[in-house]
């Protein structure tokens, strides 16, 4: 059996304390050196509340990243409407 590992990465949006870009990489190894993330313009994405934290989500991947735990959609845009957002690097 081959393994192939991916994790989840928390980037917090500068300028909107307490909101994170939550990503998702099968590559973690080139996290020291993360310049951008990368959204389809044409998808929308989700501003949810779970946990007592505000992540941006791509919408359909909501279900399958969160499961069975109880998020609140606060707002939704498209991929486009995310261009510009900064962020603090992972490291």
């Amino acid at each position: 059996m081959i393994k192939d590992y991916s994790i989840y990465v928390k980037l917090s949006i500068i300028d909107k304390p307490g909101e994170y870009l939550l990503v998702w990489t099968t590559t973690p190894w080139t996290l020291p050196a993360n310049e951008g993330v990368m959204v389809h313009p044409g998808m929308i994405y989700a501003l949810v509340e779970v946990d007592g934290e505000k992540l941006i989500i791509a919408k359909d991947r909501l279900s399958p990243v969160l499961g069975e735990k109880p998020y609140k959609i606060l707002e939704e845009k498209k991929g486009n409407d995310l261009e510009g957002i900064t962020y603090t690097p992972p490291y």
